[in-house]
């Protein structure tokens, strides 16, 4: 049996070295493919959430600005128009929708609050919302134009809004070294156009162009004056009283540069 054995294995070694030698090499086995690099060293890709885009507040900024100036235009654009002014004789020079308080407690005394760095206009339309209060006497709100630089002692015209109890009224006024020198609408016009409760408000808008200044109060034109002693000055917000203490509060404020 041990010699059977022994046979069979010399014969396959002789076998074995008779292919070799004759250059065919018989494969015992399917050989195994080797694992490549890119297999081992790649790994599967991990699922990551999509980032969120980082916001851009300056573009939000800036869109919200220039809708809220294009809202504001298009105000501005619809008061132009019912006053017969075209948008391309002019511009904006000044514009200040926030409310704007002034307040006063001196006896017979009057506060200036300058527009647009004190520049000084020529033509104009000057556009403004106020509320007023008043505890005694005679008390008003208003606008001055072409004012000079010395409030007290200077040269200016004046559009006043007064408070009387029951019997509001308005005037124009030139005034200069601290008086009245004329009033322009020749006196006071009293009017049930004006609201004179407690804080209540009145709508505004005065045309300065060349010697004629034109007043409307809540949308009703009121009178045209004409003067020409002053031709450009500083434009003004003004608070003014015998009395008391008086309050005023200016909103939805534009000057508009008549060309």
């Amino acid at each position: 049996m041990k010699t059977t054995i022994i046979s069979s294995i010399v014969f396959v070694l002789f076998a074995s070295m008779l292919l070799t030698a004759c250059g065919v090499v018989a494969p015992l086995s399917e050989p195994t493919p080797t694992a490549t690099l890119a297999a081992t060293s790649t790994p599967e890709p991990t699922a990551t959430p999509t980032p969120r885009p980082t916001p851009d507040y300056t573009a939000t900024v800036s869109f919200k600005s220039t809708s809220t100036a294009e809202a504001e235009f298009s105000v501005v654009k619809t008061e132009l128009d019912k006053l017969g002014v075209p948008m391309e004789d002019g511009q904006m020079a000044w514009q200040v929708n926030d409310v704007i308080p002034m307040s006063i407690d001196m006896h017979n005394s009057f506060s200036v609050l300058p527009l647009a760095e004190e520049k000084k206009f020529t033509d104009f339309i000057l556009h403004s919302k106020l509320s007023w209060d008043s505890t005694s006497g005679l008390a008003g709100c208003g606008v001055i134009f072409r004012s000079e630089d010395d409030y007290d002692q200077g040269g200016r015209y004046a559009f006043y809004l007064m408070r009387l109890q029951f019997q509001p009224g308005w005037d124009m006024e030139y005034i200069k070294y601290g008086y009245t020198q004329e009033v322009l609408t020749g006196k006071t016009l009293f009017t049930d156009i004006i609201n004179d409760e407690k804080w209540s408000s009145n709508e505004i808008t005065l045309i300065v162009k060349g010697s004629e200044f034109t007043s409307y109060i809540n949308g009703q034109k009121m009178k045209t004056v004409s003067n020409t002693k002053l031709e450009k000055g500083i434009v003004g917000l003004v608070t003014w009283q015998e009395s008391g203490v008086t309050d005023c509060e200016f909103s939805d404020n534009w000057l508009w540069v008549i060309q």
